[in-house]
């Protein structure tokens, strides 16, 4: 008998175990707006904004606050050879996140250009793709009684380059909706 409830005990340790790693996720198919940048192509210099599809199991706002900074090669015909990245916010090596308080509170979103790089051959400044980061989370935040708080987006600074200035300076203001 002994043996048995060792056994009994073991198994429920083990079902406990197993149960709290399980977890429901419920998945949603929504777009995301990204500033794109067909890199190489003939077409005019400019960065695009786009809504992009994205499936996310998480929780929204967050998921697309996250997902702004997530690398999108998207999918082409054979004439382009050179596919790759085209979501200029993680070309450039921006960081986005987001904290999202009570329904009453400011939802603040955090653009950091501390590590941002221009990668070579590209012709934008990394004030251009903060700005256009930015722009892609106002166009995404709903819109939301002035009770229940506000957007604030908050720009971390690319430090600034004694060589070329204009390529790294970005405002430290705080931009709300």
């Amino acid at each position: 008998m002994g043996h048995m409830k060792a056994l009994l005990l073991s198994l429920s340790i083990l079902l406990a175990i197993v149960c709290s790693r399980v977890q429901a996720t419920t998945l949603g198919l929504g777009t995301l707006k990204l500033p794109v940048y067909l890199h190489g192509s003939d077409s005019d210099t400019y960065l695009q904004v786009i809504d992009v599809p994205f499936v996310a199991g998480g929780a929204s706002p967050e998921w697309w606050v996250h997902a702004l900074g997530l690398p999108f090669v998207p999918p082409s015909d054979q004439f382009w050879r050179e596919k790759g990245d085209v979501n200029m916010v993680s070309r450039y090596g921006l960081s986005i996140t987001c904290h999202v308080g009570n329904f009453d509170e400011d939802f603040v979103v955090t653009i950091d250009a501390a590590k941002a790089k221009v990668p070579e051959g590209y012709p934008f400044t990394i004030e251009q793709v903060v700005d256009s980061a930015a722009t892609c989370v106002r166009l995404m935040y709903p819109d939301r009684p002035k009770t229940e708080g506000r957007l604030v987006i908050k720009i971390i600074p690319a430090p600034a380059n004694p060589e070329s200035p204009a390529k790294t300076a970005v405002p430290a203001s705080e931009q709300a909706r």
